[in-house]
C-alpha cells in the first residue's frame, strides 16, 4: 500500500523535522565543543609563548571531558603561578640579602684599609721611635764617655793642683 499524500507530507515533514533538529542539535554542541576548545587553545597558545598571564583561567561552562581537562589545566597553571611568585619572592629576598652583603663587604673593606693605614703609621712611628732612641743612646754614650773624660782630666788637674800646692807648702 501507498502512502496517501497527507501521510506523505507528514512523513516528509516529520523527517524534515527531525534533520533539522539534528542539524540544529549538532550545530549547538560543535559550538559549545568548539568555544571551550577555543578557549582552552587560547590559554595554552599564551603559555606556549612565554608571554602567559598566570592569572587567567579557563571558564568552565560545561561537565564534560573538556571541562575537565580546563579544570586539570588551571590547576596546573595555578601552581605553576604559586611557584613564580615564590620564586619571585626568594629571588627578590637573595637580590635584598645579597645587597646587603655587598655593603657589609665594603664596610669590612673599608675597615681593613683603615686597620691597614693604622698599623702602617704604627710602624713609621716606631721606627721614627726607634731611630731616636739609637740616636739618644749614642747621644748619651757619648756623653758618658765625655764625661768619664772629663772626670779623668779633673782628676789629673787635682793631682797636679795638690802637688802643686805641696811643692808652694815646701818653698
Amino acid at each position: 500500500r501507498l502512502l496517501s499524500g497527507t501521510e506523505r507530507m507528514i512523513l516528509v515533514g516529520g523527517s524534515l523535522m527531525g534533520m533539522i533538529f539534528f542539524f540544529v542539535f549538532t550545530r549547538i554542541m560543535t559550538l559549545s565543543m568548539t568555544r571551550s576548545i577555543d578557549a582552552l587553545s587560547v590559554i595554552t597558545f599564551d603559555l606556549a609563548q612565554g608571554s602567559g598571564d598566570l592569572t587567567k583561567r579557563i571558564h568552565i561552562d560545561s561537565n564534560d571531558e573538556i571541562a575537565a581537562l580546563s579544570n586539570n589545566i588551571n590547576q596546573f597553571i595555578e601552581k605553576i603561578h604559586t611557584m613564580v611568585v615564590a620564586s619571585t619572592h626568594t629571588s627578590q629576598e637573595s637580590s635584598s640579602m645579597a645587597r646587603n652583603f655587598a655593603t657589609l663587604s665594603n664596610d669590612v673593606d673599608k675597615r681593613i684599609t683603615e686597620e691597614r693605614d693604622f698599623v702602617k703609621k704604627t710602624k713609621e712611628l716606631g721606627d721614627e721611635m726607634k731611630l731616636s732612641l739609637e740616636e739618644t743612646t749614642r747621644n748619651a754614650s757619648n756623653t758618658s764617655e765625655d764625661i768619664l773624660k772629663a772626670s779623668q782630666t779633673l782628676n789629673l788637674s787635682a793631682q797636679e793642683i795638690k802637688i802643686l800646692v805641696s811643692k808652694i807648702q815646701k818653698a
